[in-house]
């Protein structure tokens, strides 16, 4: 401090060499520093996880107990779960036949997607009666993405007949294997290819919308035993959106009227 002291007086400055000792110090010093926070940053990251996880598990376990989660409705709730909080879930299945009989339920739920709920994910286990689920695995149902083999990797199409009649018939005959969800949706899936024969300007003919269409409800569908698929409002504008570059609104069906067959 005293040598510091004395060249500010003298008005000196410091040396290569002394410049180049203090780099090499702090080159030595800085990395176990960065790496500490690194470690510290990633351990805070696992922990925040770790509670989603068991906190997604306690509240899923509980509605399963409480009847609210049930074979009606259990992959909508299940789907919800995952995609907000963007986990895997496992709950193995109870029979129908139990009827009274004291059952082990348990929940499997990872800190992340894309990891095995299993062998990876936080255990809840409790014994209830009148418990009835199906065996749910989300790894297993949903769609890895683009090239990934999922579930379905057929994209259906309009067939080779142009005729209006058939190319409708054809199109209604695919979406009564969707469960949609939300008061709007189905009317507006009902009229999609009119909307995006109206709204998109690189669509110019009806056989051209329906393949346009086809390929939005292929991608935005998830999984739904045993009745089919189950399509949400989100996925379907989201995905128009990705493919298409229209943000679909909820009122847009208003404006077209269904197909209607010539007599």
């Amino acid at each position: 401090m005293a040598v510091l002291k004395e060249r500010l007086k003298q008005n000196e400055g410091f040396t290569l060499v002394e410049i180049l000792v203090a780099l090499a110090i702090l080159g030595i010093l800085i990395p176990p520093v960065i790496g500490l926070f690194t470690a510290a940053s990633a351990s805070n990251l696992r922990s925040v996880r770790n509670t989603v996880a068991l906190t997604v598990a306690r509240d899923i376990m509980d509605r399963i107990k409480a009847g609210e989660i049930n074979t009606s409705n259990q992959y909508q709730e299940i789907e919800y779960y995952r995609e907000k909080h963007q986990v895997e879930i496992f709950v193995p299945g109870i029979p129908s036949g139990a009827g009274n009989a004291l059952d082990l339920l348990r929940v499997y739920v990872t800190p992340r997607q894309g990891m095995d709920p299993q062998t990876e994910g936080i255990m809840l286990a409790s014994y209830a009666t009148n418990v009835f689920i199906d065996e749910i695995d989300t790894t297993q149902l949903y769609d890895p993405g683009p090239g990934g083999g999922g579930y379905d990797d057929g994209v259906p199409g309009p067939g080779d007949d142009n005729d209006p009649d058939k190319l409708w018939s054809d199109y209604y005959e695919y979406v009564l294997g969707l469960e949609t969800i939300g008061s709007n949706l189905m009317p507006t899936v009902s009229v999609l290819p009119l909307i995006l024969l109206d709204k998109l300007d690189g669509i110019e003919t009806l056989r051209q919308a329906m393949e346009a269409s086809y390929l939005i409800l292929h991608k935005a569908k998830k999984p739904y035993p045993p009745k089919g698929y189950f399509l949400s409002w989100r996925y379907l504008k989201n995905t128009t959106k990705e493919y298409y570059g229209y943000s679909i609104q909820p009122n847009d069906y208003k404006k077209y009227q269904p197909y209607q067959p010539n007599s």
